[in-house]
């Protein structure tokens, strides 16, 4: 089934941007409040899954 997809061609084209002016998430952005405290754990640590993180750190990542 795989080499299905290599025997088509499949190209993929973005005729257009995805997001539009003012379109991005600032509304959930601004409802997670900032907090570095919880990215300070991340220094100098391998990531190995995102499992091996709270709730707080997660948040803090996605707002990113």
């Amino acid at each position: 089934m795989v080499n299905d997809f290599k025997e088509r061609n499949v190209e993929f084209q973005r005729a257009v941007p995805d997001v539009y002016g003012d379109a991005h998430p600032k509304g959930l952005l601004k409802s997670i409040q900032e907090d570095g405290e919880h990215l300070k754990q991340l220094s100098s640590q391998h990531i190995i899954s995102s499992d091996q993180f709270g709730r707080d750190v997660l948040l803090q990542l996605f707002r990113l």
